[in-house]
């Protein structure tokens, strides 16, 4: 029932005589260390947690990031960020978030923890216990504990809001600052659990369906240090590029994990993805559509968009280029492509249904992400007609021009959401 009893366990190896005599030896050794317990426990309950929480100015969290009352200021800005950007209108969660990340770490200069005592292991335990005798409300002491949550793979997650907001904010500090300090994994080495934590973020955002651009957390987590660039040298969009492609390799694990096939899998995480949740979606609905028998004309539709492009714009696209395709299509931007030179029906029926689907993409918000793939599928009917009755290569220098500078700002917005050169062609599909 989760309450302690006065009992314990122990392991001897081949015991036959004198059991009562060594069960009073664990007695003993127990009794003494309980006895610890209760005097560091007396100690740092005799100071409120906040007032603990201001000795974290002298302890070093890692060379050249700052103390851990550093690391504290930094997960209580992005945590309201996140929460901000997750629950805009909750102020009890901003407020929860806010007070949590300032004691998150407090217990680490606790007797009890600090100096690498035998308790150690009761970091973000016992601060949840000191909040409580603190007089912290239940949602700041719950988050308290749960901020470590999960600590390894197959623990629970953070059951409250204020508990998984923190838990992201504090492991995407751990993951910016390591990767700034030249500190990321590196084959078999991982000595910070930097992939832990990252796979400790997307089961969070994955099972309670968390709405959360996690390149724009990454930004805003980097943006909060005060060097824009690493101990190697390295540029901040470097840094930005190494760590987004930590989140995609652990993503692609879990997706892969679940059954999904490696290809379609590939193909969305190409793309410039920045849902966790909306991938997921994405590559469901994909198999679906697979295991429908429908795949083939789909992903025939959207490779002869990119294939007869030259070779430089074949490569996934990048958020810029598909935010930017976007706009064009759904005529919210300037084109590089010229309307009136379309002579051909076909090209007309295209950029109406490109025009359609462009809005009907920007129209879906966060939450309908999964639905774009059946937006991209209504192209396929008029990509295949264009490619039937226009002659893009066409002897016109102009023309021919204008038709490549719309099908590459068509094969862009395509890109944004799923690159589809990636999917193995279906038994029979031609090239």
């Amino acid at each position: 029932g989760g309450r302690l009893i006065p009992r314990f366990i122990a392991f001897a190896d081949g015991v036959r005589r004198n059991r009562r005599q060594i069960v009073k030896g664990y007695e003993r050794v127990l009794a003494a260390r309980l006895a610890d317990a209760r005097f560091y426990y007396r100690e740092d309950t005799a100071v409120p947690l906040e007032r603990m929480a201001g000795r974290l100015a002298g302890i070093v969290w890692l060379e050249g990031l700052g103390t851990l009352a550093d690391k504290s200021s930094r997960i209580g800005e992005l945590g309201s960020w996140i929460a901000a950007a997750w629950r805009p209108d909750d102020a009890a969660l901003a407020s929860d978030v806010r007070r949590a990340s300032l004691l998150a770490k407090a217990d680490l200069a606790s007797e009890m923890v600090k100096d690498g005592k035998e308790f150690t292991l009761l970091q973000g335990y016992i601060g949840r216990e000191y909040a409580r005798v603190s007089g912290e409300s239940e949602e700041v002491c719950e988050a308290i504990f749960e901020h470590y949550l999960p600590r390894f793979s197959g623990d629970r997650l953070p059951r409250s809001d204020a508990g998984a907001v923190v838990a992201l904010a504090d492991r995407l500090d751990t993951i910016s600052g390591c990767w700034m300090q030249g500190l990321e994994p590196t084959g078999s080495q991982d000595p910070y659990a930097l992939r832990r934590g990252a796979l400790g973020i997307l089961r969070i955002l994955l099972e309670r369906e968390m709405l959360l651009d996690l390149p724009a957390a990454v930004s805003r987590s980097l943006g909060l240090f005060e060097s824009g660039a690493g101990r190697s040298g390295r540029g901040r969009g470097e840094i930005e590029a190494g760590i987004r492609d930590l989140f995609t390799q652990r993503l692609t694990t879990i997706l892969r994990g679940e059954g999904y096939d490696y290809d379609i899998v590939s193909a969305v995480l190409s793309a410039p993805w920045r849902l966790p949740g909306g991938v997921t979606a994405m590559v469901r609905r994909l198999q679906e559509i697979r295991a429908e028998g429908s795949m083939q004309g789909f992903a025939l539709a959207m490779k002869r968009v990119a294939n007869i492009l030259a070779k430089e714009h074949r490569r996934p696209v990048s958020a810029a280029e598909g935010d930017e395709a976007l706009a064009v299509l759904a005529g919210r931007a300037d084109a590089s492509f010229d309307r009136a030179l379309f002579g051909e029906e076909a090209e007309g029926m295209l950029l109406s249904a490109a025009r359609e689907t462009a809005e009907g993409l920007l129209a879906l918000g966060a939450a309908g992400m999964g639905r774009a793939v059946d937006l991209l599928a209504g192209l396929a009917g008029p990509v295949n007609r264009y490619f039937d009755d226009v002659l893009v290569n066409c002897d016109d220098r102009a023309v021919r021009a204008n038709r490549h500078a719309f099908l590459l700002t068509l094969s862009r917005m395509v890109g944004s959401f799923c690159h589809f050169p990636a999917i193995v062609a279906e038994q029979g599909e031609g090239q």
